[in-house]
């Protein structure tokens, strides 16, 4: 006989059961331990000690019940303090006590049998002093501290994971002392682990290990192929057919390979835990995994394995079905549930469990105790097939029953809302709608409304109402449905609104009209609905809400656009919280604009600007008024149409020539643009004729200069300067629409203004002698503009503001001449202004200085754009802070140069400019 070195069994959740009766348990130590406890989980023990017994001898009761034991089985338990930390402990560690081979009915030969095995095989206790089973478990798991981070043995014979909150971690003890009484009776190999035989025999256990790599089971294996195969992961199956052929077995659903279970054989190799158990892969867990996996009950296929060994099963006693009492045909009324009671006999007197189904799924049944209740889907009527079963744990008995369901009349129920909304203005449509769970045919009818607010008509299920007598407010409406048994009732709950509207300065606006605005900032306010608005404005086909639409205190700003296109329609939509909605319409026409107003039939200068097009539209040009007076042309070619440029700065602006014919009166001209899609700009016009004057000035003994004060000139490209040589005689041609003021200044004569009415066509001066001339002269130079093109105006400026123009000599595109004379006791020279255009440079004069040549250089400023308040701020700054230039001339002849220059800007006045 062999003593076997105890296997260790590491737990971590794992567990199974079984029944004996002649298992006797020897208590060593650890089952007198007096410390007091509760009972608990069907555990009567008032003590930790008696607990420990009571549910040891629970397993011990379990395994008897499946094996056929014929000499007792003696197991000698003890507690005891083993490793336990709190990530790992070992639970407990049981093996036989020994073995032994060649016994009288040993099933083969030099095989080692454990003890209790053989002792049961020979019919013989062949060690009647000695336990078969040696057992020690952890006492550390009791009320610990950090054993398993606080995990205790749970005592109970019930699932410590539904036994109560404060048990829910713990591990049941029946289900470790019933995996290690197995170890004991034989789950186990006696193979050493450098895979050397013990003894040089094989072991009952380990003759039904086989290698599915080698195709080789271990009896047949030399030592290290028996060593590889204990760390084939997979691979090392249990060959027993008892085992294999298990209702357990065919259950796995992980845990088999080639339709043997897999036995646990991890690499590296687990001393006390490689192969003595079945895979921890098995799926459902099985109480022989080398792990605590779950409170079990049963042995499992712990079973079958010690029957492949050779242990005897104990043979269950013929069993009698149990017979169930007649139930027949059942009925109910629609909506009722039907409870019956069921009844059957059992000769064995079994306790029988009860067990139902139906046929169709508008039944369900449901079973408490021995009541089965049948309960009726809503509305469901008709007969359905109920099968009742029941069964003592082996055998059953069953009916087949009709149901019937007896249909009754159900009311139809509405189905539509019960509260609507609408507009003052709008026919509110609402669909009636009901069900029946009979499906009869329903019809529906008005039964009363308040004929004051509102007018109400039904046609099928389509209900019509318009207020009427400016009610807004809440009103209501009663319906009723029939299915030509049962009529219902229904009020419908309805709040009308105020129409949309849109109110400007302009106009008010109701839904889907439209408004037509000038190209400005648009103000507007919205009134009805229920004065909670979401709003939303598209603009050529896309959402500007955002960049356009500003809200006010109490109402709205529709913007400008910036750039681009800002012709065309604007869908201002707003909704209100009930849904109710309103489309408005605002369209921007496209802007004309002018450079002259009055158009003279001498110039080729005069223009007309359009834009706010998107990029590429055609736009139609049409002259509504003056068709005979002007014609529109675009580089010299007539025009009645022009394709917008992409120019987003400018608004897409499109530039257009403006030719006049002859004028010889006065005429309105009106031109239009517009599109297909874009809403129609305009601009008044007028043609402007000109009549002649005959300008004579007597004794005059040297040239003299015509000023002609009228701003327009230069835009219409006529000068404003005029020479008269002797004999001093001039046409001039002057516009017919107003005054024109004429300065007329020779050298040595007093300075004329006069301002010639439109009717005056010949015209007779004599100018007056100055009796202490003087003179100012010298020259004008630029680098920048042209003196050709645009004559500089040069002009003397008194300290009361009067002016006397300088005559010009010598004009050139970069230089030219003047000279001014003044009655030096009469005329108190202030300043000299130079103005080319939009450039103007101011020399002032000290001590009424005269007889002086003054040179002035002149440029076009720096420009400094002003697109933004704080350009605007700087350049303002320096037109207010900047000191002009004084010009002191120490005696007459002095000659000053004045250089304006970017090199040297040191008191120079700059003008903004504007364009």
């Amino acid at each position: 006989m062999l003593n076997k070195v105890l296997l260790f069994c590491l737990l971590t959740f794992i567990s199974l059961f079984s029944y004996s009766a002649n298992i006797v348990i020897n208590p060593i130590t650890g089952f007198s331990d007096n410390t007091a406890t509760s009972a608990i989980g069907g555990n009567p023990g008032l003590t930790l000690g008696v607990q420990r017994l009571n549910t040891f001898q629970k397993a011990a009761d379990i395994l008897e019940t499946f094996l056929n034991i014929k000499i007792d089985i003696k197991v000698d338990a003890a507690f005891s303090g083993l490793a336990c930390s709190s990530g790992s402990a070992i639970l407990g560690s049981a093996g036989a006590t020994g073995g032994t081979w060649n016994f009288p009915n040993a099933p083969i030969a030099n095989t080692i049998y454990p003890i209790a095995l053989a002792n049961n095989l020979a019919n013989s206790d062949t060690n009647s002093i000695t336990a078969e089973i040696s057992a020690t478990f952890n006492a550390s798991m009791d009320n610990n501290a950090n054993c398993l981070n606080g995990v205790n043995w749970y005592y109970g014979y019930d699932d410590p994971a539904t036994a109560g909150a404060q048990y829910s971690n713990d591990m049941s003890f029946l289900s470790v002392a019933i995996h290690e009484i197995l170890h004991g009776l034989g789950v186990s190999s006696w193979v050493l682990s450098n895979g050397a035989l013990n003894a040089g025999l094989m072991d009952a256990y380990s003759t039904n290990l086989y290698d599915q790599s080698t195709s080789k089971n271990w009896g047949s294996m030399t030592n290290s192929e028996r060593l590889n195969s204990m760390t084939n992961t997979n691979n090392l199956v249990w060959s027993g057919a008892n085992v294999n052929n298990s209702s357990a077995a065919s259950a796995l659903t992980n845990g088999l390979n080639s339709g043997k279970v897999e036995m646990y054989a991890p690499s590296p190799y687990e001393s006390g835990s490689s192969v003595s158990h079945f895979s921890k892969d098995a799926t459902p867990n099985e109480i022989m995994e080398p792990r605590y996996t779950e409170f079990l009950t049963t042995p499992g296929m712990a079973t079958q394995l010690l029957q492949d060994m050779g242990w005897a099963q104990v043979s269950a006693p013929a069993n009698n079905a149990p017979v169930l009492t007649s139930i027949g045909a059942q009925t109910t009324t629609e909506d009722s549930t039907k409870i019956i009671n069921l009844a059957a006999a059992d000769a064995d007197g079994d306790p029988v469990t009860y067990s139902a189904s139906s046929n169709n799924s508008s039944v369900t049944t449901s079973i408490s105790g021995n009541n089965l209740a049948l309960t009726p889907a809503a509305n469901y009527f008709g007969s359905v097939s109920i099968t009742v079963n029941v069964s003592d744990g082996t055998d059953s008995d069953s009916e087949t029953f009709v149901f019937t369901v007896n249909a009754i009349n159900d009311a139809p129920i509405f189905t539509n809302n019960d509260s609507v909304t609408t507009l003052y203005g709008d026919a509110l449509v609402h669909t009636l709608s009901a069900s029946d769970a009979d499906f009869d045919d329903l019809s529906f009818d008005l039964i009363s409304y308040d004929t004051s607010q509102i007018t109400a008509s039904l046609t099928g299920t389509t209900l019509t109402l318009q207020a009427i007598n400016n009610f807004t407010g809440n009103c209501s409406i009663q319906v009723s449905v029939s299915d030509g048994t049962v009529s219902v009732q229904k009020t419908i709950y309805i709040t009308i609104f105020d129409d949309f509207s849109l109110t400007s300065n302009a106009a008010t606006l109701t839904s889907d009209t439209a408004l037509t605005i000038t190209n400005n900032n648009f103000n507007f306010s919205l009134n009805g609905g229920d004065d909670n608005y979401s709003i939303n404005v598209t603009f050529n086909g896309k959402n500007v809400t955002h960049d356009l639409l500003t809200s006010l205190e109490n109402s709205y700003q529709l913007g400008m656009p910036s750039s681009g296109a800002f012709a065309g329609e604007y869908k201002i939509t707003i909704t209100d919280s009930h849904g109710e909605s309103a489309d408005f319409t605002i369209k921007r026409p496209l802007r004309i604009t002018t450079n002259i107003n009055q158009l003279i039939a001498s110039s080729n200068r005069q223009e007309i600007y359009i834009e706010g097009a998107p990029a590429g539209s055609i736009v139609d040009l049409h002259i509504n008024q003056g068709a005979d007076l002007v014609s529109m042309q675009v580089n010299n070619v007539n025009i009645s149409q022009v394709i917008t440029p992409d120019n987003a700065t400018n608004f897409n602006r499109t530039t257009i020539s403006l030719v006049v014919n002859d004028v010889t009166e006065n005429k309105a001209i009106n031109i239009s643009a517009d599109s297909v899609v874009l809403p129609t700009g305009s601009i008044d016009l007028t043609s402007l004729a000109f009549h002649n004057l005959a300008l004579k000035i007597h004794d005059l003994s040297t040239s003299a200069n015509i000023n002609i004060n009228d701003d327009r000139f230069p835009i219409w490209g006529l000068p404003t300067e005029l020479t008269m040589n002797k004999p001093a005689e001039l046409i001039l041609s002057l516009p017919n629409d107003q005054a024109t003021p004429l300065i007329i200044n020779a050298e040595g004569y007093h300075t004329k203004t006069l301002a010639i009415d439109t009717e005056l066509d010949q015209l007779e001066v004599t100018l007056e002698l100055l009796e202490n001339p003087t003179t100012i002269s010298g020259n004008i130079t630029t680098s920048s503009l042209d003196f050709v093109a645009t004559h500089p105006l040069v002009q003397l400026i008194s300290d009361d503001e009067s002016v006397i123009p300088a005559k010009l000599t010598n004009i050139s595109s970069k230089s030219v001449s003047y000279s001014v004379t003044m009655n030096k006791e009469t005329f108190t020279a202030k300043l000299l202004r130079v103005t080319q255009g939009e450039n103007v440079q101011e020399v002032y004069l000290l001590n009424n200085q005269s007889d002086s040549i003054i040179n002035v250089h002149i440029e076009a400023p720096f420009v400094i754009d002003v697109d933004t308040q704080q350009d605007e701020a700087q350049q303002d700054s320096l037109s207010n802070n900047e000191e002009p230039i004084i010009v002191s001339a120490a005696s007459a002849g002095s000659s000053l140069l004045l250089l304006l220059s970017l090199a040297c800007l040191i008191k120079l006045r700059i003008r903004k400019i504007h364009r």
